[in-house]
């Protein structure tokens, strides 16, 4: 029987953001959440997703506005001036116009999965930070990388709204 599966993503993101995760997970109103492996308040989502295996977490994969994982120098096309991921819509024009280099993107990736499971994170699914994993150049590269890293399950971003 299919089963309605709630997710959070942005797990992680600040300590708000997480008190309210958590009190939505022991509510009953969640089921799963996504965990920003980059995010101010990362280490206790990652302990909390330890101390519940009985609810599915993910990494909620960022790769604009923020600071890369990896060191700039290693990611050079994924990086503005200063360092940072570009902002999201330079990076979409930048990967639509073929200057994010599939390598640069890969490694990345690979980084902050690296870093959930070195934090104990059963990784069950991917998405994307402002749904980026739904992009030709991410969704190829994750396609590429799915058996290398043991990718099970991409949380397609179907976003339903009601209006009365």
């Amino acid at each position: 029987m299919p089963r309605l599966i709630i997710n959070a993503d942005d797990f992680g993101f600040s300590p708000h953001t997480v008190d309210w995760t958590v009190r939505c997970f022991e509510t009953g109103v969640l089921s799963s959440a996504t965990i920003m492996a980059g995010a101010a308040d990362f280490q206790r989502a990652a302990a909390f997703a330890r101390a519940n295996p009985q609810w599915s977490f993910g990494l909620h994969l960022v790769l604009s506005d923020e600071i890369p994982l990896c060191p700039p120098v290693s990611i050079p096309s994924m990086v503005a001036t200063d360092g940072r991921l570009w902002p999201t819509r330079q990076f979409m024009l930048r990967s639509a116009a073929g200057l994010i280099r599939s390598a640069d993107l890969e490694r990345e990736i690979r980084a902050q999965l690296l870093r959930l499971r070195e934090a104990g994170v059963a990784v069950s699914h991917i998405d994307g930070h402002g749904h980026m994993h739904r992009m030709p150049l991410v969704l190829k590269a994750l396609i590429r990388l799915k058996d290398e890293l043991d990718l099970a399950r991409l949380r397609p971003a179907q976003d339903l709204y009601y209006a009365p």
